[in-house]
């Protein structure tokens, strides 16, 4: 079952207390997993605020009984479920009647056990509470849900979810440029790990969305900003394609898109933006220091073979090269104190200038910088001239170094 559907399993269900034993099970058998911060948990859980056919209130009520407020902002929900009125009212329960009875009308939940009952109706009362003191209305959580599932749309290039959202007052210009960065994404999204998550999806799928946008009105120069460089990001090569092949202009973004591709190792995107003429100067040398920073050296030869200036913004790449720890980009690296050597070292090799006076205050701002020191310097394959420019530098940032002698 396609996973914004999971809560179908509950359309016969007739009370709370039936969703409530099944609830977790349910979610369970569709890898939802609370406590995690999971894309997929939240966006299920808007989906069966949106979507579910049980009544409001009752979907309400197992929202208060099922899900923690550490995994969903449950304001979102009273925003589109909370709508009650006095006709559709009961007494508050003896135990909360006091503090409850200047905080709206008690609904009346489909519910057998009156233990189940209470709770949900006392963190009903304690979110209305919450409102109260804060000065927020309905309204506005409303307007936030709306906002919150008009995103899921894009997240899932669900046009049945975007026509919801829209019908329901969602704003589209609130949404750019992230919506269209996740669109311009598409399958290649970080959002979009778990297998479960993108089966049967394609760039086409995204792709319309981006028209919808474009008949919407969306601006070519602010699609070609936001999209191209999202795309290069997620090391999305087709969608780079397809989006300036139906018009998106690399001479706006290019530079950009380039650079994001290189901050992200995104090997295939650098080298087809690299192909299609985004190939200048300036483009280059910003894409090397973003390469430096991720310590992928053949990303940086790639950059170099290219034409980029290892000189270029005053050494800029070999400082950053000396205080990069990409924790983003690779499990399990504490201090990358080895790759950071590797690339001082290739950079070197390449010409850098190890001379440079920012040397020395790269080094002292680089974290674990006499360690990262004395590990280049005790490199049997650097270079005597490079060896004395270093400890020169590490004389300079420390006082001493252990290589004096060099």
């Amino acid at each position: 079952m396609h996973l914004l559907h999971w809560h179908r399993v509950f359309d016969d269900c007739e009370d709370l207390d039936e969703i409530h034993a099944r609830w977790h099970t349910a979610a369970q058998e569709h890898h939802l997993n609370p406590a995690y911060e999971t894309p997929e948990y939240q966006d299920a859980i808007l989906s069966f605020i949106a979507t579910s056919p049980l009544p409001a209130p009752l979907k309400l009520a197992t929202l208060l009984s099922c899900v923690s407020g550490f995994d969903l902002d449950l304001r979102l929900a009273l925003g589109v479920l909370d709508d009650v009125d006095d006709e559709n009212a009961v007494e508050w329960p003896a135990v909360l009647a006091g503090a409850a009875a200047l905080l709206g009308p008690c609904p009346v939940f489909a519910v057998r056990d009156p233990v189940l009952a209470n709770f949900a109706r006392g963190r009903l009362a304690s979110l209305r509470d919450g409102l109260r003191w804060s000065c927020e209305s309905h309204e506005q959580w409303r307007a936030a849900f709306w906002h919150a599932y008009l995103e899921l749309a894009f997240r899932w290039a669900d046009a049945n979810a975007l026509d919801l959202a829209l019908a329901h007052g969602a704003n589209l210009e609130a949404a750019m440029p992230q919506s269209l960065e996740i669109l311009a994404a598409g399958i290649h999204s970080a959002a979009m790990e778990a297998p479960y998550y993108t089966e049967g999806r394609r760039n086409a799928d995204y792709l319309a969305l981006i028209d919808r946008l474009r008949e919407s009105g969306l601006d070519l120069r602010q699609e070609s900003a936001a999209a191209l460089p999202a795309a290069a990001r997620a090391g999305n090569t087709s969608m780079l394609e397809q989006l300036v092949a139906r018009g998106a202009e690399l001479a706006i973004a290019g530079r950009q898109a380039l650079a994001a591709a290189a901050s992200a190792a995104a090997h295939d995107a650098v080298e087809w933006l690299i192909a299609n003429g985004v190939n200048g100067a300036g483009d280059l040398d910003a894409a090397l220091t973003e390469a430096a920073a991720t310590l992928d050296e053949t990303m940086v030869d790639v950059l170099l073979d290219a034409g980029a200036d290892i000189h270029a913004a005053d050494e800029q790449a070999l400082c950053i090269a000396f205080t990069a720890r990409p924790f983003e980009l690779y499990n399990g690296e504490t201090e990358f104190i080895h790759q950071r050597a590797d690339m001082v070292i290739l950079l070197a090799r390449r010409g850098a200038n190890l001379a440079h006076p920012r040397l020395a205050a790269s080094l002292k701002l680089a974290d674990h910088g006499q360690e990262l020191l004395s590990e280049i310097l005790d490199r049997p394959d650097l270079d005597a001239s490079h060896r004395h420019a270093l400890a020169a530098a590490g004389a300079c940032a420390f006082g001493t170094t252990t290589h004096d002698a060099f």
